[in-house]
């Protein structure tokens, strides 16, 4: 009798979709799609395919109950081909990317908000763009916001009441663009060529050297928690990344000792960033 009272309890949760992880109880809400919040440069080149979004509490690794957090499951599309993006590339030659992607790729940020629109603290991340970034058809599949480093993830009683508080997401998304793909550019016209007839290399290169040194300094500053160097870090990278795009296209028109510093400097923040 006791056996079939215990085979009843499971068969009962299952029904209700609910898990046991060390006496703690995997759960499940719904949001609505107005609850998720798109922003960003390229916001259009996606939308959500649903009418709702899940929320998660769950715990990946059962034998240790300090690791649970909260994901999102959320249904999206494209909204163009891969094709049609490339082509958009083209046409926007300042579309600006991020240092040393050798391909496109997507860039995140993602928050929980709760009902009053205040940030959840839960360190996220978003998975899942790539097959729709790169699909030659219009289609649809899962996108993943789960943690992103220790801080994201918990105690049961702790990932809980961020999980209570969760009443929706927000999410920026810009494409980013490498090297690789800048043989599909328009050539650059007389008057933003970098030639050696125009262009003073020295100075150009003394430049770089200053901003990636002062990038290096600030992202080991965001590295360890400081929010302000967080920001400051992104505008540096941007800068840093226009003069090194300039130079990358005028290498043909360096000196050998030129090149060798160029490629110094970019060994510098090549090293840092990882």
């Amino acid at each position: 009798m006791k056996r079939n009272l215990f085979v009843m309890m499971c068969a009962v949760a299952l029904v209700l979709g609910v898990c046991s992880c060390g006496g703690n109880q995997e759960l499940t809400k719904m949001i609505p799609a107005s609850a998720v919040k798109i922003t960003g440069d390229d916001k259009d080149f996606f939308k959500l395919a649903g009418d709702s979004v899940k929320i998660i509490l769950t715990n990946d690794r059962p034998n240790d109950d300090d690791t649970w957090e909260v994901k999102a499951i959320m249904p999206f599309s494209n909204t163009k081909s891969w094709a049609e993006v490339k082509e958009m590339r083209k046409k926007k030659p300042n579309w600006s990317g991020i240092y040393g992607i050798s391909s496109c790729d997507y860039e995140t940020k993602v928050n929980y908000y709760d009902e009053n629109g205040s940030n959840v603290d839960l360190d996220s991340k978003v998975e899942g763009f790539d097959d729709l970034l790169k699909s030659e058809e219009i289609t649809t599949g899962n996108v993943t916001v789960k943690h992103d480093n220790w801080g994201g993830i918990g105690s049961y009683e702790r990932i809980k009441q961020n999980f209570d508080k969760v009443a929706g997401v927000k999410l920026e998304i810009k494409l980013s663009w490498g090297a690789h793909y800048d043989e599909e550019m328009p050539a650059a016209s007389e008057d933003n060529s970098a030639t050696s007839s125009d262009s003073d290399w020295d100075s150009i290169l003394d430049e770089y050297e200053k901003y990636v040194d002062k990038y290096v300094a600030v992202y080991k500053k965001a590295m360890n928690g400081d929010m302000n160097a967080l920001s400051e870090s992104v505008s540096l990278a941007e800068q840093a990344e226009k003069l090194g795009d300039k130079l990358s296209k005028g290498q043909g028109s360096m000196t050998s000792a030129q090149m060798n510093r160029y490629t110094k400097i970019v060994t510098k923040m090549t090293n840092a960033m990882q």
